[in-house]
């Protein structure tokens, strides 16, 4: 009677897993299959903006290959496009930003750019559908010109990164003048004039980190996906070292900050030598930590391991003034970027949209005031100004996706 029951029992056990595993099959097919989704070819323009991704740190980070611009010249382009176009050897930070804008929008990206700002897309985890072309001189494709402009009409449309005058010959030479689907980007007003893109103005394909006059806001400030976190236990602030700035102001904060045995450090990181150690105290020394020209990926892991970034403008200092005017300045993207609360001055806020819910306001007498009130935000306050940044950044990267739209539908109906 007992082995009866046993076997009963198995049989009952036998039949259980049979019946899992048919069930486990079919979600597992479920799960599995093939999506139509992903089966879409891209259209010429999208239907409605993508939602915007949750924050979130990549567990690594990412790395695109590099290929000589030369091998542009055997390869395929497929349909739907873009190049994004960086003559100059700086502002390569624009890059990931532009090509996240346009991945979104479901194109192919190719990239040219200086083989310095290779790793620029360090922290960029999208790079299936990119490729990256690099050169070291503009003339390896300024002697190749007429078949640069035969690769070039296969594409949907065309960036250029930095439309700055210096590189006009170069545009003539690649006959992006010509073309109809190319977009311009000024970093300055006077680039407008320089480049001789005035006319293109009406018909909505110059852009602009900013809202400057005549052009259309595209701010590129995505370098990955970060996310809100709590602050270091040594507050860190970051700076660049940049010709005409006013450091004074902060070595006197950093010193009457340190004498109240507050816990800081400030990182600065420049191309240029303009802010160094020699005005700084003996004692105060220890609290700065200099790097210059470092590569895109410690320039970001810099920003990255900070807190807070510095954008060092003052009205009326040298040629600061430009700045809430024609010219834009990078640090206001790598905050909005990496989500790390800025200090501004007032004069400037308004400009790069900033407020005291997203940002640390200061006047010509108050830096060390809001430094002091930084360090001293607990994590649960430190989170809620990055959480109003996320907002700022988000609200920033749809109007400038809508403004993306408005461009390349006024391309299409030329």
């Amino acid at each position: 009677m007992k082995i009866y029951r046993l076997q009963k029992s198995l049989l009952v056990i036998l039949f259980f897993l049979i019946y899992l595993k048919i069930i486990l099959f079919e979600v597992e097919f479920e799960f599995n299959k093939p999506s139509d989704i992903k089966n879409i070819v891209p259209l010429p323009m999208p239907l409605s903006l993508p939602k915007p991704l949750l924050p979130f740190t990549p567990k690594k980070p990412a790395h695109l290959a590099s290929k000589s611009v030369s091998s542009l010249l055997k390869s395929n382009i497929k349909n739907n496009t873009v190049l994004i176009f960086e003559p100059a050897f700086y502002h390569h930070e624009c890059t990931p930003g532009f090509t996240k804008y346009f991945l979104d929008l479901g194109y192919n990206i190719d990239v040219i750019l200086d083989g310095f700002g290779r790793n620029t897309f360090c922290f960029f985890d999208l790079l299936e559908n990119v490729r990256l072309f690099v050169f070291f001189s503009l003339s390896q494709l300024n002697s190749h010109s007429e078949e640069y402009r035969s690769i070039f009409k296969n594409y949907s449309y065309i960036v250029i990164e930095t439309s700055d005058g210096s590189q006009k010959k170069t545009f003539e030479n690649l006959g992006f003048f010509q073309m109809n689907n190319s977009i311009f980007v000024v970093h300055q007003f006077e680039y407008i004039n320089s480049t001789g893109i005035t006319s293109l103005c009406n018909q909505n394909r110059v852009w602009s980190l900013g809202n400057l006059k005549n052009t259309l806001m595209v701010n590129p400030h995505y370098f990955g996906d970060f996310k809100i976190r709590n602050k270091n236990n040594i507050t860190k602030f970051f700076l660049t070292s940049t010709g005409g700035r006013n450091y004074n102001d902060l070595v006197l904060a950093a010193e009457k900050l340190k004498n109240e045995n507050l816990n800081f450090e400030v990182i600065v990181v420049g191309k240029v030598r303009a802010f160094t150690d020699k005005i700084l105290s003996e004692n105060l020394k220890s609290y700065f930590k200099f790097k210059y020209r470092v590569i895109f990926k410690e320039l970001y892991e810099a920003v990255d391991s900070c807190d807070y970034i510095i954008i060092n403008l003052y009205p009326n200092y040298e040629y600061n003034d430009q700045f809430r005017t024609v010219k834009l300045t990078g640090a206001s993207q790598l905050s909005l970027g990496f989500l790390k609360p800025a200090f501004i001055h007032k004069d400037f806020a308004e400009f790069y949209n900033r407020s005291s819910e997203n940002s640390f306001l200061f006047d010509n007498s108050s830096l060390y005031e809001e430094m002091r009130k930084a360090i001293l935000l607990n994590d649960q306050e430190y989170k809620e100004k990055q959480s109003n940044l996320y907002k700022l950044s988000n609200s920033l990267y749809n109007i400038s996706l809508q403004n993306i739209i408005k461009s390349l539908n006024s391309i299409l109906i030329q």
